[in-house]
């Protein structure tokens, strides 16, 4: 089963997997952008784009890694090591900045609706 493994909690905190922090800054902007509490359109449209961007980016990155010389087995643990070992290193940074890019992008068409 392929996954997205996303953490929001805020970057200054500690504890383990550290923080994405584009995500978590991207989700704090959401909760702020029109100063109420509750679920505003704008909120929601803006959640709508983060997750229709994280599979858009995570489908050309499984596409990229499968080569059509690649196992789906292969696939999974090569996807496995790139977002949750060594670290969470530079691949997990990179594409979480993609996809925060594509959904502000997608989200941009849809605000303000506050």
């Amino acid at each position: 089963m392929f996954t997205l493994p996303i953490c929001i909690r805020a970057p200054s905190s500690s504890g383990y997997p550290v923080s994405d922090e584009s995500v978590s800054n991207y989700f704090e902007e959401l909760g702020t952008q029109c100063n109420e509490n509750d679920m505003s359109i704008s909120t929601v449209a803006g959640i709508a784009s983060f997750l229709a961007a994280a599979h858009e980016t995570m489908l050309v990155s499984l596409k990229d890694i499968h080569d059509g010389e690649k196992s789906s087995e292969e696939v999974l643990g090569i996807w496995h090591q790139k977002m949750e070992g060594d670290g969470m290193g530079s691949f997990r940074v990179e594409f979480f900045k993609d996809v925060m890019k594509r959904a502000k992008e997608v989200n941009f068409r849809s605000r303000p609706l506050c």
